[in-house]
């Protein structure tokens, strides 16, 4: 196993950590920047934080670049959890990653066949991922994306990486509703059910 890939796995097993025992607590606000994209799929703007390496900014000369790692959050949350609700600024702080926190509404990070506005899956896939790559330093490959969630975003996270293998070399999926496609409202109450339907039909 190279350098690469483990230290790769070593921040896979962080997030995992960062999932299961930093629920909760509240993080520093600051080490992080609010963007809004303005996306035509989706005919609106759609926020999302960035966490830059220390030293980002701060770079002179051969100006590096770094890999990206994009959290996808649970249902009824939103692309502020990550960092409002746990250390993730902190512990990032002693990587050399950027960190992107996207907006997924309750949208199951799928295109809805129902709303035709609500593509939670290709405005990511398509707008999202090309912006990061054109606004940051960014090693653009998938060598060097990852992807990963907590239960909605864990299987968004799953689905993206099975779905777009060229695009992500490690997938996260922490408590993953891997089940969402076979939700129903008689088998997951109304609230996630119905939700469930509005998407998929």
């Amino acid at each position: 196993m190279n350098a690469d890939r483990r230290r790769y796995l070593g921040l896979v097993w962080l997030l995992l950590l960062l999932a299961c025992a930093a629920i909760g607590q509240t993080a520093a606000k600051t080490g992080f920047s609010e963007e809004k994209l303005k996306s035509k799929m989706m005919g609106r703007e759609m926020p999302y934080r960035v966490i830059l390496p220390v030293g980002y900014l701060d770079a002179k000369g051969t100006s590096p670049r770094y890999p990206v790692v994009y959290l996808l959050h649970g249902l009824t949350g939103h692309y502020i959890n990550w960092i409002d609700k746990t250390e993730l600024v902190a512990y990032a702080s002693n990587h050399k990653f950027i960190i992107v926190t996207p907006e997924g509404d309750n949208g199951w990070y799928s295109d809805s066949v129902s709303v035709a506005t609500d593509k939670y899956e290709s405005y990511i896939v398509k707008e999202l991922i090309p912006e990061i790559d054109a606004k940051y330093r960014t090693l653009a490959d998938r060598d060097h994306r990852i992807i990963g969630g907590l239960s909605m975003g864990g299987y968004g996270a799953l689905k993206f990486g099975m779905k777009y293998p060229e695009m992500f070399s490690f997938v996260g999926s922490f408590s993953g509703a891997l089940g969402a496609a076979a939700f129903t409202e008689k088998n997951a109450g109304v609230n996630i059910g119905r939700g469930i339907d509005a998407i998929f039909g």
